[in-house]
């Protein structure tokens, strides 16, 4: 009975020995054969990270067997790689282990499709920075037609202003008679009629003495020459109060010069006190307008960064206003 015991206690012991055999050395993870590699050359996770030039959170992941949080997980193996050539281990025992988790190669028809998936991705987003791209170029375009479309409606609205200017100046030029002052003469009995009644009275009143004169001319043809010559005296009489009035004023009021100087194409429009215009339209560059008139002038220019103003021989700066815009100042 004792020897039978004793060789089953050592069948047992030869099952468990081989069973030993059969299963090896307890497994080990790739995370433990890096972390006592390192530890072995006292380095830390930092001084890995920046030889390799990974992430120390990476090499960390690496060390914990946290293969999952790594994105994307084809790239794991390569990074195993990269740790066995720096800790000098052997690639072909940690590759091992690290199929022993269940990771198996992968295959390259995956790689393949993610790497797909992620072009199609890419493009996508290249797709929607083109079209937002291509919007806000749109916007942009649409800005400058509007911009230049309101240019022109201002340009077309001083140049009608221009041409109804022109007209009206061309039209009062034209039906604007020159004044005449005309004499007031107080109402006078016709000579003639003044005449005859002097005659009628010298009839009446005294007699009429017939004395003999030879060839004396008729009373018709002497009330004819007091007429003409009571005529000719009105008349220079009212033509020297014409003279008069056109050579002396009834208000003398001081004058004033201006001089302009365009360098380019602007519009203009000058008027004096007495609220006429001396000048309107527009203007062609190299052109100079020497203006006389009454002050102060109310001056509107188009565009004041091609004009050069004078007055009174004394410069005026324009300088101080915006370009493009059209200016309005008063010169006393």
């Amino acid at each position: 009975m004792a020897s039978e015991h004793e060789q089953e206690h050592d069948h047992v012991q030869e099952q468990d020995q081989e069973q030993q055999v059969a299963s090896g050395p307890a497994s080990v993870t790739p995370g433990q054969l890096l972390r006592a590699a390192r530890e072995e050359k006292q380095w830390t996770t930092h001084q890995v990270a920046a030889m390799l030039r990974l992430r120390v959170s990476l090499v960390e992941q690496l060390e914990a067997d946290n293969y999952d949080k790594i994105e994307p997980t084809a790239y794991v193996r390569g990074y195993l790689r990269m740790l066995c050539k720096v800790l000098e281990l052997d690639e072909g025992q940690l590759m091992a282990a690290y199929q022993q988790m269940g990771f198996a190669e992968v295959a390259p028809a995956a790689i393949n499709m993610k790497s797909f998936s992620k072009r199609k991705t890419r493009e996508r987003n290249d797709h929607r920075l083109m079209l937002i791209s291509y919007a806000v170029i749109g916007v942009v375009i649409a800005m400058a037609v509007i911009w230049w479309w309101q240019d022109m409606q201002a340009e077309g609205l001083f140049g009608g202003e221009d041409a109804d200017a022109r007209s009206t100046v061309a039209v009062e030029t034209v039906t604007q008679p020159a004044p005449v002052v005309t004499p007031q003469v107080e109402e006078t009995a016709p000579p003639e009629a003044a005449v005859v009644d002097d005659l009628f009275e010298l009839t009446e009143d005294e007699p009429v003495f017939e004395p003999v004169v030879e060839d004396a001319p008729p009373a018709d043809e002497m009330i004819a020459d007091v007429i003409a010559e009571t005529t000719e005296d009105t008349t220079e009489e009212a033509a020297a109060e014409t003279v008069r009035a056109t050579e002396n004023p009834l208000v003398d009021e001081p004058l004033a010069n201006l001089h302009f100087t365009f360098s380019g194409e602007c519009w203009v429009k000058v008027t004096d006190a007495t609220g006429r215009e001396i000048a309107i339209g527009v203007k062609a560059a190299g052109y100079e307008m020497p203006l006389t008139g009454t002050p102060p002038f109310d001056i509107i220019v188009c565009k004041p960064e091609f004009v050069t103003l004078i007055y009174n021989d004394e410069p005026v700066d324009l300088s101080g206003y915006r370009r493009n815009r059209s200016v309005s100042l008063t010169l006393d």
